[in-house]
């Protein structure tokens, strides 16, 4: 079952309350802190992509085909949109020899609102490129390639690139390969779902890759949550919750569709996992819930804690800028 994480006042009544699950792990893989069943089932959404781009960084095909570190880390994005994030994954496919075309989703625009205004305004057509999940394609194309000529069917769970991805899954979550629910993601290719514990192993491990044997695999998770920490809003973009947290060296983190959100916090050695069972893809639904967490947990960056206050509002406005509401974590 899940419980309250987040209460919505307006006034004094709770308008909306949002019921979702939370899991805490220490370094023994033991839970210390949780809330709702962390049993159930959670499906990644984008919150994999660092793992899914692990293949990529352990047979170095970023420094084989010389992409900078802005350019390795798109590859793990979700995108917005924003100029300079599609500059930099256009000059990733460039390098790689890529066809934008390849890549199986729709045309469409970007996420960021004033970036696609503009783009209509002058005129511009949609593209694959545009889509949020751009880089991950990119990241599968790539290898896919590795596997042979049919790499356009890279998207396909039976193709080996695809398969290779769900043993780094299955790696990471300590969970079996063939217990993995797979589906189809919104982007057209699997999306993988484990339970919430699992996940949160998964994050402990991106923190703490001296707690993962494989050698190479420990290597590629260093290299890459580096790149990430050092480039961080090159993960989803200008102010967005996943790029800030980021910004702390001490947090790798990657949200998903659906309200989805990982983090592993480094020195603390703990792996977390969030979803929110409605699915309200919101930054400052999910900004109250780390921050709540973040001061039961007693985290020692008060600068990022106070970052996310000021960006993500606990305040609703009505849209006469009257303050009518609050959101309040009350898990």
């Amino acid at each position: 079952m899940s419980e309250v994480l987040v209460n919505e006042y307006r006034g004094d009544i709770v308008e909306n309350s949002r019921r979702g699950f939370i899991c805490v792990v220490d370094e023994n893989r033991k839970i210390v802190f949780s809330v709702g069943n962390t049993n159930n089932f959670v499906y990644y959404r984008a919150a994999s992509k660092p793992i899914q781009l692990l293949p990529v960084i352990k047979r170095k095909l970023d420094i084989k085909y010389n992409f900078t570190e802005q350019q390795t880390v798109v590859l793990a994005s979700s995108h917005n949109g924003e100029d300079y994030l599609i500059e930099a994954l256009e000059e990733a496919q460039a390098k790689a020899g890529l066809i934008e075309l390849d890549m199986v989703m729709k045309p469409t625009y970007p996420l960021d609102f004033t970036t696609t205004e503009r783009l209509i305004r002058e005129g511009k057509p949609q593209r694959k490129i545009y889509h949020n999940c751009a880089g991950k394609h990119t990241a599968l194309l790539l290898l896919a390639r590795e596997y042979g000529p049919d790499y356009q069917n890279y998207w396909m769970v039976e193709h080996p690139a695809q398969q290779e991805v769900l043993g780094e899954i299955s790696y990471l979550t300590d969970y079996p390969k063939n217990k993995v629910v797979i589906g189809t993601d919104g982007c057209g290719v699997p999306v993988f779902a484990v339970p919430i514990k699992n996940m949160a192993i998964s994050y402990l491990k991106l923190a703490c890759p001296y707690l993962v044997e494989d050698k190479t695999t420990r290597e590629a998770i260093e290299r890459l949550t580096l790149l990430i920490n050092r480039n961080s809003k090159y993960i989803r973009g200008t102010n967005r919750l996943c790029s800030v947290l980021n910004e702390d060296e001490n947090i790798i983190c990657k949200d998903g569709a659906c309200a989805v959100l990982d983090i592993g916090l480094k020195k603390e050695r703990l792996g977390i996992a969030i979803k929110v069972e409605d699915g309200c893809e919101d930054d400052i639904l999910l900004a109250q819930i780390v921050i709540n967490l973040f001061e039961k947990l007693n985290y020692k960056n008060k600068d990022i804690v106070k970052k996310l206050k000021d960006l993500y509002t606990d305040l609703i406005y009505n849209d006469n800028d009257v303050v009518v509401g609050k959101r309040v974590a009350e898990f």
